[in-house]
């Protein structure tokens, strides 16, 4: 089971500000199946990026699957816009949300990510 991005992006960015996070959506991307990036911004100028994995995207459970292109430590926020910008001349349909989050998961459970 898949959910189209537009209504998965809709619903993590209502539930990021329902929590108290600044959350943003700096690139929108194709409506039915743009892949989806989700960065939680750390203090300091880090960020962790998250993405689609390689295969599929969601487990059997329907769960979203995601993968840390730039490996799971944080990195400087200006190596992400390097990554997303080299990205979107691949494939100009992604989405990216920005949430500011202390912990780094962007509301991301870790179980998902690969």
């Amino acid at each position: 089971m898949s959910v189209k991005s537009a209504i998965w992006v809709a619903a993590h960015l209502r539930r990021a500000r329902g929590m108290g996070h600044m959350a943003v959506l700096v690139k929108r991307g194709a409506e039915e199946a743009g892949a989806i990036y989700v960065r939680a911004i750390l203090p300091g100028g880090l960020a962790r990026l998250f993405g689609p994995p390689p295969g599929a995207n969601y487990k059997d459970t329907g769960e979203k699957r995601w993968a840390c292109p730039l490996g799971f430590e944080p990195v400087p926020e200006a190596k992400t816009d390097e990554y997303m910008a080299r990205q979107q001349k691949y494939d100009p349909d992604i989405w990216l949300l920005d949430i500011e989050d202390r912990t780094g998961m962007a509301l991301i459970d870790i179980s998902s990510v690969d």
